[in-house]
């Protein structure tokens, strides 16, 4: 059993005992704000594949607009560029097992669909499976950035179509590859990946609005009771509390809810206005 409080920091920190809140209110408040983890995982993943994308981008353009100072460093480039490329790709494929990982504890009943949307994205995008089948090449088979080449505009690091060919792909992939140019400029490719990693993120976070719209209005609930930022506290009293070996109060924060529907309302189509009790 916890005591319900209301804090009040205006001028200084004011705590009044409000009442008690049973273990089943406590669940019926904390439980829905556990969706706020499915959400950290989402967005954090996100974004980390897309500065992975872009620390490889910077590179490539470096060396592209600088080629005097990389002249007989080919080896080098090569082995640099290669590791950050896999570091896109692992951040890419972990994106997606965090997802399929947070949908089983959050959302099971949306597995199925988010691994449906996973498979529309193979089939409709040819970064989304090239990219995800390239993972397993460079971790079981070989690099595929293999060749450097100086021209008029610039050094370029690229692929060779008849090296990429040699490797397993799946059959959609390899038919992808036959069209292209004997040399395979990198760069376009990256910029679309992490263009529909945002996409699909947008997509998760639809799943879960409702979830997070209904964490924020169990906090609603009792701020509203409270007229109030509250807290709670194992102590009943104050005297009490001074009796305890380790007293504690416990402030209650909803700015991670708070920071999730502001990441959410950047999806064209959801719109959460939060109104506050105090409104």
């Amino acid at each position: 059993m916890r005591t319900l409080l209301k804090i009040d920091s205006k001028d200084g920190v004011s705590i009044t005992f409000l009442r008690p809140f049973s273990d089943e209110e406590y669940e019926a408040l904390t439980g829905p704000m556990r969706i706020e983890s499915f959400h950290r995982t989402n967005v954090q993943m996100r974004d980390i594949v897309r500065t992975n994308g872009q620390e490889l981008e910077d590179f490539i353009l470096d060396i592209k607009n600088n080629r005097e100072s990389y002249k007989q460093k080919d080896h080098q480039l090569l082995i640099e560029a290669n590791r950050l490329l896999l570091n896109f790709l692992s951040s890419f494929t972990t994106f997606i097992d965090h997802c399929k990982r947070q949908y089983s504890i959050h959302l099971d009943v949306l597995k199925e669909e988010f691994e449906q949307r996973d498979r529309k994205y193979f089939d409709q995008y040819f970064e989304y499976r090239f990219f995800k089948q390239m993972r397993n090449i460079i971790s079981h088979i070989a690099f595929p950035l293999s060749k450097t080449r100086l021209d008029k505009e610039g050094f370029h690091i690229i692929m060779v179509k008849k090296e990429l060919l040699k490797f397993d792909w799946k059959r959609v992939v390899s038919r992808d590859i036959e069209t292209f140019e004997e040399e395979i400029d990198v760069l376009p490719m990256i910029q679309n990946l992490c263009e529909q990693v945002k996409w699909l993120s947008f997509d998760i976070m639809y799943d879960y609005k409702e979830k997070i719209i209904e964490a924020f209005e169990a906090y609603q609930k009792v701020a509203t009771e409270v007229q109030g930022e509250f807290g709670f506290s194992e102590a009943g009293s104050f005297e009490e509390l001074r009796r305890l070996e380790k007293p504690r109060i416990q402030p209650f924060s909803i700015s991670q809810i708070h920071k999730a529907i502001q990441d959410l309302n950047e999806h064209p189509r959801i719109k959460i206005r939060i109104t506050h009790q105090s409104e």
